[in-house]
């Protein structure tokens, strides 16, 4: 009971709020071939696949592997932020491609937000995936 709609008009507030969610953050339009972010950057974006297609890419001692191909509705870039360290892989477009970029202040007012112990959850699970890409790429390397 405490948790219920006061009015009829709450109701249409909370759904223009959710129909409107994320539409403030800027589109970046790219052409194929174009890199949105670099190895090595420091990442203070992410990004959601709106049209198109982005591959992340990193650099080995055998040269650029694909890491992951990502289309739309897809979210990508999250890491730098979550970890606060520099970008993992590159981003790269191909094909005409547009993206939503989501600022770091936006992501981080959201996860406060969260529990502590979700927002603890989930900064660990992005160290652990960065680790877990860093040993994928040395293993790839020594395997070659």
């Amino acid at each position: 009971p405490g948790e219920r709609y006061a009015s009829f008009q709450d109701v249409l507030e909370d759904l223009r709020i959710y129909q409107d969610a994320g539409q403030g953050f800027p589109l970046v339009s790219l052409e194929p071939g174009e890199t949105l972010f670099a190895e090595g950057e420091e990442g203070d974006h992410a990004y959601i696949v709106m049209s198109g297609r982005i591959a992340i890419v990193k650099e080995t001692g055998e040269g650029v592997r694909t890491l992951a191909e990502l289309g739309p509705g897809e979210i990508f870039g999250e890491l730098a932020i979550l970890s606060r360290q520099p970008r993992t892989a590159a981003a790269r477009a191909l094909e005409p491609t547009t993206v939503r970029q989501l600022d770091r202040a936006s992501v981080e007012q959201e996860m406060a937000k969260v529990p502590p112990w979700v927002a603890g959850m989930v900064t660990t699970l992005a160290q652990r995936f960065i680790d877990l890409n860093d040993q994928l790429a040395k293993g790839k390397e020594a395997d070659a």
